[in-house]
């Protein structure tokens, strides 16, 4: 279970960090 949790922190984590660098690339 806390394996599940910390695999879906990491997904959303990424997604972030993804979408961060996206915002800064259109700048």
């Amino acid at each position: 279970m806390k394996n599940e949790l910390n695999k879906s922190i990491g997904d959303y984590i990424a997604e972030l960090n993804r979408i961060y660098k996206v915002g800064n690339a259109t700048e």
